[in-house]
């Protein structure tokens, strides 16, 4: 199918989709004025499964019940005194009935990175705890089940710890918002909430409605989305079946080649934007720029001040993007717990975090939070200086701590 005629539809589309959502009621969702990242929803989930009703913990048994069915397991769990957990020892949602029974669940909802060694990190913690091993389960939660754990999470040891093989998933669950979430909440917690619960049925309400949102699923996109299939079906006469799988097969080769077109387009900008001055800048000041690397919903930035060998600068998209002072081997080669400890006392008063790989770590500022279509196009028009920002924040930290071997 010819690339022009998928393009003059695609214009098409886009100028009937932004009058139909400009004609829609206007939205009220508070989730979704808030921006919800992944340290939200988990907060939120929490919230959800801390929910107590005469002595037992419905929500959360539900889950558990999900999530060992999504491994086609015949366990069962009886909860006695169930501890609900966000963001404690850096796992995003942990459930440890102690001695009895441990959920860790690893929330991907919006793309964030997997950490190298992060998933047994994780699981000796909780057997640290006293937890028997075989009774240690992993949810890897992620957006529509697109994300997959990657190696150097999963590795072979955590494989082991979790009875993964070839043949079985053992205790690693593999399960997502859009199809697992999402359908659990509306069709198995909802109608199941007594009527007196308002707000904690509001609360469900709002966060299904900001889920549905996220995958334009809500009723009026829904109506939108039909009306934009019928255009499609119309324009370009797919009245059968081979029609519309030439027509996939068309809109795939184009989805492809615009996508390699927008990462060289950002590239180029990158390049001239922020490594060149970059560059001129580390040269002239004696600091090594060890890596950069940028694209859609990619910026890594890191510079090596001379004293440093252990760790490095370094600017990085983890959903945030954050910066501060990170590791090259934060489980083999880490520094010492004394500098460690040094660090955070010298820069936790100005707000930074401590974790495994990152000796300390702070948010970027709004207008630099995301790197998308958006922040790529402010950075080339001057509207986002974007360099001078992580020259401030090199130099923030770098100011701090020039003096420690690193």
């Amino acid at each position: 199918m010819e690339e022009t005629k998928l393009l003059d539809l695609a214009k098409k589309l886009t100028a009937f989709y932004k009058d139909a959502c400009d004609a829609m009621p206007c939205a009220a969702n508070l989730i979704d004025q808030l921006h919800a990242g992944e340290n939200a929803h988990s907060r939120i989930l929490c919230m959800l499964l801390r929910y107590r009703r005469q002595g037992t913990y419905p929500v959360l048994s539900s889950l558990i019940d999900l999530a060992l069915q999504c491994i086609m397991s015949a366990d069962r769990v009886e909860l006695v005194s169930p501890c609900i957990s966000c963001e404690q020892e850096h796992i995003d949602v942990l459930v440890e009935d102690p001695g009895r029974f441990a959920l860790i669940i690893e929330n991907k909802i919006h793309y964030a990175n997997d950490q190298p060694g992060q998933i047994e990190r994780y699981i000796d913690k909780i057997v640290n705890h006293g937890m028997p091993l075989e009774n240690i389960y992993v949810a890897y939660l992620t957006r529509d089940g697109d994300q997959k754990v990657t190696p150097e999470s999963m590795t072979p040891r955590a494989k082991q710890m979790l009875g993964v093989t070839e043949e079985s998933p053992g205790r690693f669950i593999e399960m997502n918002y859009q199809y697992d979430i999402l359908p659990w909440l509306e069709e198995q917690i909802l109608p199941q909430c007594p009527s007196e619960e308002d707000l904690f049925i509001s609360a469900i309400r709002q966060y299904t409605d900001h889920i549905r949102g996220l995958f334009d699923m809500r009723d009026d996109k829904w109506n939108i989305q039909q009306k934009m299939n019928d255009m499609t079906a119309s324009e370009l006469g797919l009245d059968s079946l081979e029609k519309i799988i030439e027509a996939k097969q068309g809109v795939e080769f184009l989805q492809s080649s615009i996508k390699g077109i927008l990462e060289n387009e950002i590239v180029k900008i990158g390049n001239e934007h922020i490594y060149n001055p970059l560059l001129e800048y580390t040269q002239k000041n004696g600091y090594a720029l060890d890596k950069f690397e940028c694209g859609f919903m990619k910026l890594t930035v890191r510079i090596k001040p001379a004293n440093w060998h252990k760790c490095s600068f370094i600017v990085n998209y983890e959903n945030p993007l954050i910066y501060g002072m990170a590791h090259y081997d934060g489980k083999d080669n880490p520094i010492d717990d004394i500098l460690r400890e040094q660090v955070r006392k010298i820069m936790s008063p100005d707000g930074f975090n401590q974790s495994v790989w990152w000796p300390c770590w702070k948010r970027v500022e709004n207008c630099f939070r995301i790197p998308d279509t958006k922040f790529w196009l402010n950075v080339r028009d001057g509207n986002l200086n974007i360099t001078d920002y992580i020259l401030r924040c090199f130099e923030e930290v770098h100011a701090k701590t020039n003096k420690l071997e690193l």
